[in-house]
C-alpha cells in the first residue's frame, strides 16, 4: 500500500493457495485369474436348464461363436444331446475359462494398465489413497485517487489462475488408465473503473468488465 499527500492510494494483494484434499478409492478391478481368461470364480448356482437340458449357471460365460438353433426331439450334432424344446442355444466355456487364443490382443495390451488387486476378493478388491490438489494464484491491484475535494477516481484489476484435481492419480501419473482428472486452468479476470467527477452533485460514472476463460 502506498499513499501520497493528496490521499492517493495504491493497494496490491497477492494470494497463493496450495492445498491437497485426501481421497479414498474402493472399487473392483480384474483379478489375476480374470486377466488370463479364468472366470471360474464367477460361477454360481443353477438358474434352470437350456433347450438341451443342460444347467444354466449364474455367472456363466458363453461362446458366441456356438450360437445355433435346435428343434425339440432332434439330436444336436454338436453335443449329441436330444433337444427337449426348440430354441436358440450357445455352449458355455468349459469351467468358465476363455481359451487364450480367443482373447483379443487389444484386450491383452490394455490389461497391463490395471493395477494389482489389494486383496483376493472378486469384488471391492482394490483400495487406494490419493491427494486431490488445488492450486490457486491470485493478485489484485487497486488505485484510489482523490482528484479534488469533489472528485474521486479508482480502478481495480484482479486476476486468478485456478486448477483443481477432481480424481486422484490412483493408478499412477503415467498410467493412461488412471492418471486422475484435472480441471482446466481457469483464469478469472476483473477490471473495474469508477469515476466520481462532480460538476453536478451525484454525477458518477462506472465501468466494469469480468471474464472467465
Amino acid at each position: 500500500m502506498f499513499t501520497t499527500e493528496r490521499q492517493d492510494l495504491l493497494f496490491w494483494a497477492f494470494e497463493i493457495l496450495r492445498q491437497a484434499n485426501p481421497f479414498t478409492l474402493q472399487t473392483t478391478i480384474p483379478t489375476t485369474a480374470f486377466r488370463t481368461g479364468d472366470f471360474s470364480a464367477l460361477l454360481g448356482s443353477s438358474l434352470g436348464n437350456d433347450a438341451l437340458g443342460r444347467p444354466i449357471l449364474s455367472g456363466a460365460i458363453y461362446n458366441p461363436f456356438t450360437t445355433r438353433t435346435v428343434t425339440a426331439g432332434q439330436i444336436d450334432p454338436s453335443t449329441g444331446l436330444t433337444a427337449t424344446q426348440s430354441g436358440s442355444i450357445r455352449d458355455p466355456f468349459a469351467g468358465n475359462i476363455i481359451p487364450s487364443g480367443m482373447i483379443d490382443p487389444v484386450s491383452q495390451n490394455l490389461i497391463q494398465y490395471w493395477p494389482t488387486p489389494t486383496n483376493g476378493a472378486v469384488s471391492n478388491n482394490y483400495a487406494a489413497f490419493a491427494a486431490l490438489p488445488v492450486r490457486s494464484t491470485r493478485y489484485t491491484v487497486k488505485i484510489d485517487q482523490n482528484i479534488s475535494d469533489k472528485s474521486h477516481f479508482f480502478a481495480r484489476y484482479s486476476r486468478e489462475w485456478l486448477v483443481r484435481h477432481q480424481s486422484g492419480e490412483f493408478f499412477g501419473a503415467d498410467d493412461p488408465g488412471g492418471p486422475g482428472t484435472t480441471t482446466p486452468n481457469d483464469r478469472w479476470t476483473q477490471v473495474q473503473l469508477h469515476e466520481d467527477f462532480q460538476p453536478h452533485p451525484g454525477d458518477e460514472h462506472n465501468w466494469g468488465m469480468e471474464s472467465l476463460d
